[in-house]
């Protein structure tokens, strides 16, 4: 209605930043808002005009004198910086030609006393001339004149520079300023900061413009001058005196006036929020005052409109307020009683007098409706028409509070004349209809296009065990079985309709226009339903007892069924044994390509990383070799520790990448049956010894393990020496690895039953159960909270294995979490030939998988 209203409004009445003329609201109060205006509503709609017009003004003057104010605070600002500026130029410009002319003057004075001492040796040399009566002495300064001895040298540039620096107590004073010293001719022979394109210019070329000004020297005071790279400076120039040259300093403007800059910027910026938050609350002022008003029109707009739209649907709007008493009505609440409408507020007393007198008092239902608590009311009540006939109306309210905390009765009341005599008529009609369709023997029912229940008649209550006096019109048929016990169990019909289709099962699908089916009863009977559509979209249904004609039809149907059940079971069971024998045909074939794919993908495998392995150990050779060079310092000390550092982290990774393709290039050969075995008889003690000694127990002192070695003096077994010592290196390498700081690792040895035991036990962070059958396969590892710091590949273990396996040993691992691992390793003593070494492989090889026991 709102939107309608504003779509429809007049040009002049629409959306204005100042608001709607006065003339757009002929009453400012109207409607149901006479109940609700307070005394102050009036008041403040006059006030409003005038502060509109005031409000911009005082604005717009606020945020002039705030910016006038903040533009001569930061003009003062730069004033005050350019003053301080000019104050620490002068004062670093006075210190340091103060200190450079004292460091030239006592140069001039050494070179100067060393040319004297110089002169007087020449003279001694050479015969003395006789002096003239009006001849005078001559003085050193005539000396250095005459004489090369007598002249002083110039100082260097270095020296030049040397004295620069040593003028400033602290470097960090010429932070953001240049300064120069030039010679007597004007070139710049030093600067801080220092630059050599500096030294190949002049103070003219550095002064540009300003090049008269320094001439005046200290008395010209602090001048602005432009670089020659178009750069603004703040510059003076002291004259070292003599003639000796002259001290510039220079300082940026740029840099002067910096933070100066970033004030302004930061003022404006927030100048220009603090101006366009004012603005758009002004704006947001007059918007508000603006959709007032419009919301006013909008309001009238709607009022009318809802007057019309109660007047064609014979309805009318209550506002009750139960405190005054007052009531408003709507005009088309008048002319639903016949009365002249108006806008002024009825009482009670009138309203009161037109109530039909069996329909009682209306304060009699309010007082009702307070007692109860509930805050919804709907009555049927007569009054009075203005041509003296009753109008039955129905009121729909509800209690609410209005905000001055008054009690209201708000509602619709609709004209129900009509509704009640047609109510009057269908019932006459109902009861005549329910009497005809009970006279019928069959069960009869009629549902709506809804598929509710509209009428029934005894039988079919009957049907499902309901009352006769149980009203159950208007239930769904699920409902309906709620209430009842539904006799039906089973459904019959040649066409193959699905039971939820069924009237008697009916959820809400569309059933066919007629049909016909059977319906079997909890107690045997049998009932044919006819269906029929109804013009309105409804079915009436007819149920007709078929008892004794199902019977005859089940014995016929019950015998060729058996004969039908028979022939089925056979052809399936013949059907089920040839699809099996198929599938095992199929996934015989299948099993033996797969194992054929994957036994040549394997060996692809382990060609490739034999290769590659290969190709890493050339470059790798290299990068450890140079690294070592490196490391031990061969061509020279390294001048910093970090490269010591970097040589050995390079060394020490490489060594660990190439024991990482050693043990891949070894699994690989393992994998591929490429690694020969060569037994010998080898010293077990000897082995571990020399093991522990190079390189294990260098790396347990760095983790504080502590080793108890109750190895025997000797002893012997007969296997590979090299890959027996590199099963032990990798258990060892992994005992230290995975043992916490301060743990102990033991080493023993022993003989049984013609075999070499060597047993290595740790106090580590142990493995876990369902880990003890992986970690024997490649790249297997077991991830704790701890192993998860440490490096490694996983082959470890796995060419430990295999290597024991070949060799005709046996390998188990025994472990428990946060106590420790304890690994065995049985190598035969002694093996006769090589078919006893085949042949105790290959049993090595089954039983190993099943050799790890957990403790």
């Amino acid at each position: 209605m709102t939107q309608a209203g504003t779509v429809s409004a007049h040009k002049d009445t629409r959306f204005r930043f100042l608001g709607s003329k006065s003339s757009d609201m002929n009453d400012p109060i109207s409607g149901p808002a006479r109940l609700l205006a307070g005394p102050s509503y009036m008041s403040r709609v006059r006030e409003e005009p005038l502060l509109r017009h005031i409000i911009p003004a005082i604005i717009l003057s606020f945020i002039a004198l705030v910016g006038l104010w903040r533009a001569d605070d930061l003009a003062s600002k730069k004033l005050s910086l350019k003053a301080d500026a000019e104050t620490e130029i002068q004062l670093l410009t006075a210190l340091v030609t103060a200190r450079v002319s004292s460091q030239q003057d006592a140069h001039d004075t050494k070179h100067t006393k060393q040319g004297v001492a110089d002169a007087n040796r020449i003279t001694t040399k050479q015969p003395a001339k006789p002096i003239l009566p009006d001849a005078s002495t001559t003085l050193p300064e005539q000396t250095q004149s005459t004489n090369p001895a007598y002249q002083a040298t110039s100082p260097s540039r270095d020296q030049y520079q040397e004295w620069l620096f040593a003028s400033l107590p602290n470097q960090k004073l010429a932070d953001n300023y240049q300064i120069y010293l030039t010679n007597s001719t004007g070139m710049i022979v030093a600067s801080i900061p220092r630059d050599a394109q500096d030294m190949r210019k002049t103070l003219v070329a550095l002064l540009g413009r300003s090049q008269g000004i320094q001439y005046l020297g200290s008395s010209a005071g602090v001048f602005s001058t432009t670089l020659d790279d178009d750069v603004e400076a703040m510059a003076t120039v002291h004259h070292l005196g003599a003639g000796r040259g002259s001290v510039v300093v220079l300082r940026k403007s740029s840099d002067i006036f910096r933070n100066w800059r970033s004030d302004v910027a930061i003022s404006v910026i927030v100048f220009l929020v603090m101006s366009g938050t004012i603005l758009l609350t002004v704006y947001a002022f007059f918007s508000q005052g603006a959709r007032a008003r419009e919301a006013d029109n909008i309001y009238f707009t709607a009022i009318r409109r809802m007057d019309a739209a109660l007047k064609r649907s014979r309805s009318g709007l209550w506002d009750w307020d139960l405190a005054r008493g007052h009531i408003y009505w709507s005009r088309s609440m008048y002319d639903l009683l016949g009365m002249a409408p108006s806008d002024d507020l009825i009482g009670f007393a009138q309203l009161n007098s037109r109530m039909h007198p069996e329909d009682g008092n209306l304060h009699e239902h309010i007082e009702t409706l307070l007692s109860t608590q509930s805050m919804m009311m709907d009555q049927k009540f007569r009054m009075r028409h203005e041509k003296g006939h009753w109008v039955w109306l129905q009121i729909r309210a509800e209690l609410t509070r209005s905000p001055n905390n008054r009690l209201h009765l708000m509602g619709l009341v609709i004209d129900v004349t009509e509704q009640i005599a047609a109510n009057e008529r269908r019932k006459r009609a109902d009861m005549r209809l329910r009497d005809a369709v009970d006279t019928i023997s069959e069960a009869f029912v009629l549902w709506d296009d809804s598929h509710k229940l509209v009428l029934c008649n005894q039988p079919y209550r009957e049907l499902y065990n309901i009352d006769r006096d149980e009203d159950i019109i208007g239930l769904s048929y699920n409902q309906l079985m709620d209430r009842g016990q539904p006799h039906v169990v089973g459904i019959e019909d040649d066409q193959e309709i699905n039971a939820e289709e069924l009237l008697f099962d009916r959820s809400g699908t569309a059933a066919r226009a007629a049909r016909t089916y059977k319906a079997e009863l909890a107690d045997g009977r049998w009932l044919q339903i006819s269906e029929r559509r109804t013009s309105d979209g409804g079915f009436v249904s007819v149920g007709t007892d078929i008892s004794n004609l199902k019977l005859q039809e089940s014995r016929l149907l019950e015998s060729e069924q058996q004969l039908i059940d028979t022939i089925s079971d056979l052809r399936q069971s013949r059907q089920t044994l040839e699809r099996q024998a198929q599938q095992l045909v199929v996934m015989t074939e299948q099993y033996a390509r797969e194992k054929d794919n994957a036994q040549a993908a394997n060996r692809v495998k382990s060609q490739f990383l034999a290769n590659i392995s290969h190709e890493l150990r050339t470059p790798l050779n290299a990068i450890i070799g140079f690294s070592e060079v490196m490391k031990n310092e061969i061509f020279g000390e390294h001048k910093t520790d970090k490269y010591r550092d970097y040589s050995n982290d390079i060394h020490n990774s490489g060594a660990y990448l190439l024991h990482l393709i050693d043990d891949i290039l070894s699994m690989s050969r393992l994998e591929d049956g490429e690694l020969e075995v060569f037994p010998e008889p080898v010293d077990l003690s000897e082995m571990v010894s020399r093991i522990k000694d190079d390189s294990i127990e260098s790396k347990a002192e760095l983790r504080n393990l502590s080793f108890h070695d109750k190895m025997p003096a000797h002893l012997g077994a007969h296997a590979d020496p090299h890959l027996i010592e590199q099963v032990i290196f990798n258990l060892l390498d992994n005992a230290v690895k995975f043992t916490p700081e301060g743990g102990t690792i033991a080493i023993t040895g022993s003989e049984s039953n013609g075999q070499a035991v060597l047993t290595i036990t740790d106090t580590g962070v142990g493995i876990p159960q369902d880990a003890i059958d992986r970690i024997g396969l490649p790249f297997e590892q077991v991830q704790n909270q701890f192993t998860k710091t440490h490096k490694g590949s996983g082959l470890g273990l796995s060419i430990a294995r295999r290597i024991i396996c070949l060799s005709g040993g046996m390998m188990k691992i025994r472990s428990r979490i946060g106590q420790g691992t304890r690994v065995s390793v049985r190598l035969p003593k002694k093996l006769s030939t090589n078919e006893d070494l085949r042949n105790l492989t290959h049993h090595k090889e089954e039983s190993t998988n099943q050799a790890h026991d957990v403790a």
